[in-house]
């Protein structure tokens, strides 16, 4: 249904002389992005309303999206899979911080773990990117980076004794990533 929408909004430009022929794969590619993008910062956005947990998905989505752009890792092979993945994974970190503040310890452990996990990895390179030598290395050091920022934040966090729901949504941020990447290197592993 999606692509559907972005066929007929790609059809559109090139019927206006907006973009040329040759532009209609980029146009295509960049407009799904943006189109699934929305729909599930949207639904996520809603759960968080739903939950009373707005400002700490927000902070959630925050630090896993600009981990998970940068570093890649496992993905769905279809939309709806994806959304639905993601929705279920934004309910098990909000089940997780409300009922497991107390376990804080154990968070910041796995986060630690994560942390040095995406730091000697870096990134993946998906066949959706297809980088190169270059953008690759890029990539990596991008996504060390941001992952070395987040986790700066955290402690900085844990310094000031800022909210511990907070704290967790953010750990679980760089949790989860790790996961996703070092499943896509295993998988990548087992099908050479």
């Amino acid at each position: 249904m999606v692509s559907n929408i972005v066929e007929r909004y790609i059809e559109l430009l090139v019927k206006r002389k907006k973009i040329g022929k040759d532009q209609v794969e980029e146009y295509r590619y960049q407009a799904l992005c943006i189109v699934e993008s929305a729909i599930v910062i949207s639904a996520m956005s809603l759960v968080g309303i739903i939950f009373g947990q707005f400002v700490n998905v927000c902070v959630f989505m925050l630090c896993f999206f600009n981990i998970r752009n940068r570093a890649g890792g496992f993905h769905l092979n279809a939309f709806w899979k994806c959304f639905l993945g993601t929705l279920f994974l934004e309910c098990a970190v909000i089940v997780l911080a409300m009922c497991l503040t107390d376990q804080i310890i154990v968070f910041d452990c796995a986060a630690l773990v994560s942390f040095a996990a995406i730091l000697i990895i870096g990134a993946v390179n998906h066949p959706n990117m297809n980088y190169s030598k270059e953008e690759f290395v890029m990539t990596k050091k991008q996504s060390r980076n941001t992952v070395s920022f987040i986790v700066f934040m955290i402690i900085f966090l844990k310094i000031i004794h800022a909210s511990v729901q907070t704290i967790m949504y953010m750990e679980c941020a760089v949790i989860i990533a790790a996961i996703l990447l070092i499943v896509e290197c295993l998988s990548e592993h087992f099908t050479e």
